[in-house]
Formats: structure tokens, C-alpha cells, sequence
């Protein structure tokens, strides 16, 4: 399938060669955050809350802290993953600084190129008798030796040579040690990924290159997933409906690193076969007995216009069509699908275009193909298409560690992917002289 929508694409795409240009994503925390993984290496009681809060180099910036939960012992790993060109590096950049720092407290930033989850950082990066050990350079930043101060201190490193189309960053937060009273607390700004833009169309069929693998179990829990072309992602936000608030959280990711059985509670499936459709080649967000939490997820990919044909000053009117599903087999109609796009390329999900949240469910309606259809803004170098599964209801979820939850659908529900299709429907005039 992959052959023929890339195709497609092209056909409708002007023969113009545009050289890369550089590329940039930034995160100034001014909205809340999606991130594409989240464990808890100490178990889901031991976390810490990662939160937008003010205090920031202006502004805003995500605050670290285990004081908000009394927590004197604590850790908590996340990620996030980003496309890019391969056969470049990236530079990475970022503000720190210490309200609290207990003997035994560290930040550390890693990097990995490709795509991985957040367990193989934790598990396996360090272990010399691995042979994945090779694919994971030393930590880029350790905050205990860097004599982290209670003043703002700018960070800033570069990858090696990347070989891939996707860079997963890890940030570890740890107080190993009870220290009276003190509970370590990290303030974090102005984040920044300096790279070249993705400048293909890839994998629009979800073909996943012939690696396939049966759920997030399988595929964060090592690195054979490495040249996946698509990221995770998932947002932690309130959302505010007219049946009340939703609480979007990182729950489900927490909990599947710590259980024994990640799968129980959800899985992000890279499927050769997808059994509830049918079809060949798809992206299955799964939600098994998770009336506990609610979540919103999907999977993401930035790429350069130059992929179109198109140049930084070109101005042009593209249009995106997925085709995709819900398969809800209580027919509750509370698992939603959606097609998102954000114009300039960066990956914060509250500055997207989103499509209505659609219901369709498999086993009533089949499938359906959202279309979506945006402005390439002047001076614009890349785009960033979404795919996103939300399922929460405004209700009271499970019981669990701090954090309030909202409910999500029981006994589950799944999200469904299958196609993407990109065009230009209309070029500027620039274009067409």
C-alpha cells in the first residue's frame, strides 16, 4: 500500500528539487506537554509531577518536583522523539535550574537514534553485554557533574551522526535518598531540537518497513523498532467539554512499565494484520479494561514541504485524507478518532488544526476518510501530521497514586489507522511562475 499512496502524492507534486534548510522545534512550556513515553522505574507510587508552572526563562517552564506529592524518595523517566533527515545530527538545548536539590538528586538527558521507548534507557543502555549497548551513547548532560546551581544555567549538546528518521531524547529525574524535609525540584525551559527536516513522505501505510510487533510490550521493551518512522505521543492536559472536565494523563504508560504484563492495561500496536478489520498494514491504539484512567494518544510525523515540491517562500493549500476507525464493541460511541495537523511543523498538540473527534465505530459504520485541509503559512519549512485516539469521559476514574483520573471506556476500545494520503490543491503563484 505504501508504494501506491506515495504515488499518489507525488503525482500531484511539482518536479522541484528543494535543498534541506535547517529546522527547529521549540518548547517555550507555555501549554501542557505530550510526550511520547513515561515510566516509573521505582514503581507508580514513587513518581513526581511534571507540570507547566510559572517561574520560567521568561514565562513559563515545566516544573519537576516530587514536593508537590511528599515524595523523599522518587524517580520518573520520560521521552520524546522527534523526525528528521537521516545522515544528520541534532543539537539540543535547554535551560535548568535547581529550586531543590537533595543529596542523592539528579537530572540526566540520554538520546537514542531511532525510535524507543523509555525501558531499554533504564534496563539495557548500560549493560555491556548487551548488544544494543552500542546504540546508546553516554548520557549527554548529568546534572551531578555539572554542579547544578539555584540559578538558570543553559545546556546544550550534539547528537552523532543519526542514521534514522526518528531521535528519541529520555529525561530522568531521581532522588535515591530520604533527605528531612527536602524534596528535589527542577525547573526546565526553552527546550530546543536544532536538525534538518524530514524530507520524504514515509511509511504512509503504516507498512512499519516489515517490522511488526504485537503491542508497546514488545516494541518499547527493546530496540528492534529503531528505523519506525512515526512518533508516539501522548497529551497531558484537562480538557474542558460541556459535560465537564476531562483529565488526560500519563497513567497507562506509568502503569504498563511497572506491571509485569504492560499490555493489560494498553497497548500501541504496529499491526501486519489488523484482526478487528481485516485489512494489511495499520496503527492500532488499544485500550484493554481501562476504565481507570482516560487517555489521548496517537502517533505523529514531521516532515519538510520540500517533500512536496514545495520552498520555505512558497505559499500553497494542501489537503491530508486518513482513513481510519474506532472499534468499540460496546457501542458507547466514547472512543473518538482524529486527523490533526500543525502547519509550521513543531509538535505541541494544543497549537494544531484538528479535525472534528469522530465516533465511527468498525463493527457499525465500517471505515470512514477524514480530510483535513490547511494554508502553508509563508516562510514555513516543515509540517506535522496526527493521528490521535481519545478516550475519556468527564466521570471520576480509578483510585489512583496522586494524580486525579478520569474515566475511561470498559472493558475497552481501540483506535484505528490505516492510510494517510497528502496533496497540494492549490500552488501560489510563486509556484506556478
Amino acid at each position: 500500500m505504501q508504494t501506491l499512496l506515495i504515488g499518489l502524492v507525488l503525482a500531484c507534486c511539482c518536479n522541484v528539487c528543494v535543498a534541506a534548510s535547517p529546522f527547529s522545534y521549540e518548547f517555550t512550556f507555555d501549554e501542557p506537554m505530550s510526550w511520547a513515553d513515561d515510566i516509573s522505574p521505582r514503581g507508580t507510587s514513587l513518581i513526581q509531577s511534571w507540570e507547566i508552572a510559572d517561574g520560567g526563562n521568561p514565562g513559563k517552564a515545566l516544573r519537576i518536583s516530587a514536593a508537590v506529592y511528599e515524595q523523599p524518595v522518587s524517580c520518573e523517566a520520560r521521552t520524546l522523539q522527534f523526525n528528521h533527515k537521516p545522515g544528520v545530527s541534532a543539537k539540543v538545548s535547554f535551560d535548568i535550574k535547581a529550586v531543590s536539590n537533595p543529596p542523592g538528586s539528579y537530572f540526566i538527558v540520554r538520546y537514542f537514534d531511532g525510535y524507543c521507548g523509555g525501558v531499554p534507557f533504564v534496563k539495557i543502555a548500560d549493560e555491556e553485554t548487551n548488544p544494543a549497548t552500542n546504540k546508546f551513547p553516554p548520557p549527554s548532560w548529568d546534572s551531578r557533574h555539572a554542579n547544578l546551581a539555584d540559578d538558570w544555567q543553559h545546556v546544550e549538546f550534539t547528537t552523532g551522526t543519526l542514521s534514522n528518521t526518528v531521535l528519541t531524547l529520555f529525561f530522568m529525574v531521581e532522588q535515591q535518598r530520604e533527605t528531612a524535609g527536602k524534596y528535589v525540584e527542577y525547573l526546565l525551559d526553552n527546550l530546543k531540537v536544532e536538525t534538518e527536516a524530514l524530507d520524504k513522505l514515509m511509511d504512509l501505510g503504516f507498512d512499519w518497513h516489515g517490522n511488526y510487533g504485537e503491542s508497546t510490550f514488545h516494541w518499547w521493551q527493546n530496540t528492534r523498532g529503531a528505523n519506525i518512522d512515526w512518533c508516539d505521543y501522548a497529551d497531558q492536559e484537562d480538557v474542558i467539554t460541556k459535560e465537564g472536565v476531562i483529565h488526560y494523563t500519563m497513567y497507562q504508560f506509568r502503569h504498563s512499565s511497572a506491571c509485569f504484563e504492560p499490555a493489560i492495561m494498553h497497548e500501541l500496536c504496529h499491526e501486519r494484520f489488523s484482526e478487528q478489520t481485516g485489512v494489511q498494514g495499520t496503527v492500532v491504539t488499544s485500550r484493554i479494561h481501562t476504565s481507570a484512567c482516560a487517555a489521548s494518544w496517537g502517533v505523529r510525523q514531521t516532515i519538510s514541504y520540500g517533500a512536496l515540491g514545495l520552498k520555505p517562500e512558497d505559499t500553497a493549500r494542501i489537503q491530508i485524507k486518513m482513513r481510519y476507525t474506532n472499534h468499540e464493541p460496546v457501542y458507547r460511541d466514547t472512543s473518538r478518532v482524529q486527523l490533526g495537523v500543525d502547519p509550521t511543523g513543531q509538535v505541541i498538540t494544543q497549537n494544531a488544526i484538528w479535525g472534528e473527534e469522530d465516533n465511527v465505530n468498525f463493527l457499525r459504520e465500517g471505515w470512514r476518510v477524514g480530510v483535513l485541509e490547511f494554508e502553508k503559512p509563508r516562510g514555513a519549512q516543515g509540517f506535522t501530521i496526527y493521528f490521535r485516539h481519545r478516550d475519556g469521559l468527564p466521570k471520576p476514574g480509578g483510585e489512583t497514586p496522586h494524580e486525579v483520573q478520569s474515566k475511561g471506556t470498559d472493558p475497552g476500545c481501540r483506535g484505528i489507522a490505516d492510510w494517510v494520503i497528502i496533496r497540494v490543491v492549490d500552488k501560489s503563484q510563486t509556484m506556478r511562475n
